[in-house]
C-alpha cells in the first residue's frame, strides 16, 4: 500500500546534518509515510550516514552529477507515491507534531492546496535566534507577489495534484526556487497553516541564501518571470516598487552600486513614501562595503525586520 506523505530531503555534503533530518522525521507522531533522500553527487560519507538508518520507508537516490537543490527535489517528486507531499532541507529540523497537525488540517479542508506551518531559528550551539509566525491563509496570491511570507520548502505540505496544475520547482533559478512555487501554488490554490513553529530552521554560514551574486540572478529571473503580474495585474504599484527596491539592495551587495541606485530611484517612483528606499539610495552612495554595512544599522534605526534566514528570500 502506498503511503499518504511523502518527505522529500534533498541533500549533497551535508553528512553532519542529514542524519538529524532525517531521524526527526522518523521521529514523528504520524507515521504513513516515505521518505525519499536524493543525494546530488555527494563526495562526503552522506550515503554511509543515510545507509546506516534501518527502515524501510527511507529511499536513498545518488545522482550520478549535482543540477542542483530544484533538480533533486523535482525528482523526489515524479518518485514519490504519496498524495501528500513534504519536503525536509537537509539542514532543517522537524518537532515530532508537524505531519500530524498538518494533515489534521488539510484533511478536513479540501479546497486547501498547502498547509505550513511556523517556524524557530537556531545556532549550531542549540540557541533561538527568531521566530517566523504564519498569518496568511485563504487566497493568498496579491499578498505574496511581494513578498515571501511561506517560508522555506521546510514548512510547507502540499497535495501532489497541485504539482500536475502548476509544475514543479524551476530548475533555471539559482535561489527563490522556493518563492516561485509558492507563487504559482497561490495563484490557483488557498493556502492554510498551523500556527506553532514547528520546524527548526538551522542558522549557518553554508547556506545557499547568503551568496548574493545566486541571489540577484534569482531575482532578476523572477522579476521577468513575473513582469506582467507586476505592471498589468495590480493597481498598487507599492508592489513594484518593492521588487525595484530588492533588486538595488541585491545590486549593491553585488557591488553594482550604479544600478542599484536606479533601481531605488524606480522603486521611489512607484512609491515616493516610503522612508527605506530614500535611505537606501543615500547609503549606497558611500560603496558596497559601506551599503552592506550600513543597511542593517538603517534596517535597526527604522525599526524594520528584515529576517536573514533561510525563508527571508529578499
Amino acid at each position: 500500500m502506498d503511503p499518504k506523505v511523502s518527505v522529500i530531503i534533498p541533500t549533497k555534503n551535508r553528512a553532519d546534518y542529514v542524519s538529524s533530518a532525517i531521524q526527526s522525521v522518523l521521529d514523528q507522531t504520524f507515521g504513513d509515510f516515505e521518505i525519499i533522500v536524493v543525494d546530488g553527487a555527494s563526495i562526503d560519507n552522506t550515503q554511509e550516514v543515510v545507509r546506516k538508518f534501518d527502515d524501510k520507508r527511507i529511499r536513498y537516490i545518488r545522482e550520478k552529477k549535482d543540477r542542483g537543490v530544484s533538480t533533486s527535489r523535482n525528482k523526489g517528486i515524479r518518485l514519490s507515491r504519496g498524495k501528500l507531499i513534504a519536503f525536509l532541507d537537509d539542514d532543517d529540523l522537524w518537532m515530532p507534531s508537524k505531519l500530524e497537525k498538518q494533515l489534521e488540517l488539510i484533511s478536513k479542508k479540501p479546497n486547501i492546496g498547502a498547509v505550513y506551518t511556523g517556524a524557530w531559528f537556531f545556532r549550531k550551539s542549540g540557541k533561538i535566534i527568531g521566530s517566523h509566525i504564519p498569518f496568511l491563509r485563504g487566497n493568498i496570491f496579491p499578498k505574496i507577489l511581494k513578498k515571501n511570507r511561506i517560508g522555506g520548502c521546510s514548512v510547507v505540505l502540499v497535495r501532489k495534484e497541485c504539482f500536475e496544475k502548476v509544475g514543479l520547482f524551476d530548475e533555471n533559478l539559482p535561489a527563490d526556487e522556493d518563492f516561485d512555487l509558492w507563487i504559482r501554488l497561490a495563484k490557483c490554490y488557498q493556502f492554510d497553516y498551523v500556527r506553532e513553529p514547528l520546524v527548526l530552521y538551522r542558522v549557518h554560514e553554508k547556506r545557499v541564501t547568503t551568496n548574493p551574486y545566486r541571489n540577484l540572478t534569482a531575482k532578476k529571473l523572477l522579476f521577468e518571470k513575473y513582469s506582467l503580474e507586476l505592471t498589468t495585474s495590480f493597481n498598487d504599484r507599492k508592489i513594484l516598487g518593492f521588487w525595484h527596491y530588492v533588486l538595488g539592495v541585491r545590486y549593491c551587495k553585488c557591488e553594482d552600486v550604479r544600478r542599484g541606485r536606479k533601481e531605488f530611484v524606480e522603486a521611489i517612483t512607484c512609491n515616493p513614501f516610503s522612508i527605506i528606499y530614500y535611505a537606501r539610495l543615500l547609503t549606497s552612495f558611500f560603496g558596497s562595503k559601506v551599503f552592506s554595512l550600513l543597511t542593517r544599522r538603517v534596517d535597526s534605526l527604522l525599526r524594520l525586520d528584515y529576517r536573514r534566514a533561510k525563508y527571508a528570500h529578499w
